[in-house]
């Protein structure tokens, strides 16, 4: 598999006192996922400066820093399309889609790395014992499907669906034609817009920290188109 030597853009700041970043970035702490240990006792580690032509499927993708504290946050609240109140506050542990954070700006303090991730990117926070979803994200169990033959018994992900287990709140967006009107509860079975973006919170389980290993894609609100549990059959 080829790869290349692309890196994050980086700033270098004599001291992040004051600091304060624009434009919707959040100013974290990353946690960096190398040296972790597996259940299994298997020591993680991986080279950093490697980044992969299939970068959906990369090593790099899945070990990439999802987690992390707040350290600031920006100037000006700003989201892409939508608004939504900021929910973050200095000090909160947060979970971050692996996209943001590849492409996310390193902030070197000597030997200390800070990262600022676009507050869009942002799924989930805990303060104490409080959890709070973010950007009115829905975090989805994944459904799957054995597929009968003669022979095996694969399993598939039913990616058109999932089972809702955390949400946020609404957004009012831009654009009249999506909406956040729909009626939901935590453990409704729903049904996804063909062709909507999905993003997996966490890639892999051994390396999961939000939910003790659980795995859970995140998805809008609005690319929900029904609920299927709602529906009765005879």
């Amino acid at each position: 598999m080829g790869k290349s030597s692309e890196k994050r853009q980086e700033i270098y700041l004599d001291t992040i006192e004051g600091y304060r970043p624009y434009r919707g970035m959040v100013l974290i702490r990353p946690v960096s996922k190398e040296g972790a240990t597996t259940k299994a006792g298997v020591i993680v580690g991986f080279d950093p400066d490697a980044k992969y032509v299939d970068e959906e499927g990369s090593h790099v993708a899945d070990m990439t820093a999802t987690e992390g504290t707040v350290i600031a946050l920006p100037v000006h609240h700003w989201t892409e399309g939508y608004a939504i109140e900021n929910e973050l506050q200095v000090g909160d542990r947060v979970w971050f889609n692996y996209f943001s954070s590849l492409h996310g700006t390193d902030v070197w303090v000597g030997r200390e790395l800070y990262r600022m991730i676009q507050y869009g990117g942002m799924v989930a926070a805990r303060r104490g014992d409080q959890l709070i979803i973010l950007n009115g994200y829905v975090l989805l169990e994944e459904v799957t499907e054995a597929s009968r033959n003669d022979f095996w018994q694969p399993i598939h992900v039913l990616k058109d669906r999932g089972i809702v287990r955390f949400m946020g709140g609404k957004r009012e967006y831009e654009l009249p034609q999506l909406t956040d009107d729909i009626d939901i509860a935590v453990g409704d079975l729903v049904a996804l817009r063909k062709g909507c973006h999905v993003i997996q919170m966490e890639r892999q389980k051994y390396l999961a920290t939000f939910d003790d290993g659980k795995l859970y894609r995140r998805v809008k609100r609005s690319d929900i188109i029904a609920v299927i549990n709602s529906f009765t059959t005879t």
